[in-house]
């Protein structure tokens, strides 16, 4: 499926209304600001991903939205959701196209909300933003508990760090490494 912005072809994938979600481990769900453009390439920004699930999202293939800026991973259920450890969920920013002199390419976002389970990743998620550009967003939501046992990269690059919002009825547990930070001076909030 394809939509168009500034005239522009971007993609976006959407699932709806279903129930058990799964993403095997050979899928490949892309939805990137990247192809050949006429007289040379350039990146455009990333798409959406988008599943809706009334039970259960289990993911364990490959998930990519980078662009410039990288675009969104939303991913909505009534029970548990998983990210497990051969996934890989990016959303790197990338561009090649200067503005004001600068390369501007913000990492992308995550939403994850379980309406009555659990959230757990166990694979690491790459929401970087690059050149002068701001980080990624991850917001997880919860009934039950959240278990993050994976590296989570929000980092910007000369732009604002990343920023993770984390809301769970029950237990937080993080046992991994979370870098909202900029490779300059300031960065962006972990909120739990």
């Amino acid at each position: 499926i394809l939509v168009m912005f500034l005239g522009l072809t971007i993609g976006f994938i959407k699932v709806v209304n279903a129930g058990n979600v799964t993403i095997a481990q050979i899928a490949h769900l892309k939805a990137r600001g990247d192809f050949a453009y006429p007289a040379g390439g350039f990146y455009t920004g990333g798409g959406l991903l988008s599943i809706e699930s009334n039970g259960t999202i289990y993911d364990d293939g490959q998930i990519d939205v980078g662009g410039d800026g990288s675009g969104t991973i939303a991913f909505i259920a009534e029970g548990d959701v998983t990210i497990d450890t051969h996934a890989s969920t990016q959303g790197v920013g990338v561009s090649n196209v200067p503005d004001l002199g600068d390369k501007f390419a913000d990492g992308g976002s995550l939403e994850i909300r379980s309406m009555t389970g659990n959230i757990t990743i166990l694979q690491n998620v790459m929401l970087s933003g690059t050149n002068q550009a701001a980080g990624g967003f991850v917001d997880l939501t919860a009934a039950k508990s959240i278990t993050i046992d994976a590296t989570i990269d929000l980092s910007g690059g000369g732009g604002d760090g990343g920023q993770m919002d984390v809301a769970a009825a029950d237990n937080v547990t993080i046992k991994r490494s979370i870098n909202a930070s900029r490779w300059s001076s300031s960065s962006r909030a972990c909120l739990l």
